[in-house]
């Protein structure tokens, strides 16, 4: 049992990893995954932190570079969280597999 178990000492994320966990979910996931993966509490945080950070930057600048294409940046705002919530929908539901006609036992 030790030797099979033996791959699974360690750090099993890296930092890298848990940023684009805590960027593509939440913190509370990231930090979640970094305690999962071994890492201690502070790095744990800061993995998630960054992560959070990051979504922020990219949404903040989406945002302002939107902006310059609409005489009301209210609008840009409200495209940019209609993106948000969309694009996760639409992605999800090209990557689902598909039923093949004539086969209910295959999803």
């Amino acid at each position: 049992m030790a030797r099979s178990a033996a791959h699974f000492s360690g750090t099993g994320a890296g930092p890298i990893t848990l940023v684009m966990i805590s960027f593509g979910a939440d913190p509370m996931t990231g930090r979640a995954s970094a305690l999962a993966a071994g890492h201690g509490f502070l790095m744990g945080w800061a993995f998630a932190i960054a992560g959070d950070m990051l979504y922020y930057a990219v949404i903040a600048v989406t945002t302002l570079s939107l902006s310059r294409y609409f005489r009301d940046p209210n609008t840009a705002e409200w495209i940019v969280l209609g993106a948000m919530i969309a694009v996760p929908l639409i992605v999800r539901s090209l990557r689902a597999p598909r039923k093949i006609q004539g086969r209910p036992d295959i999803p």
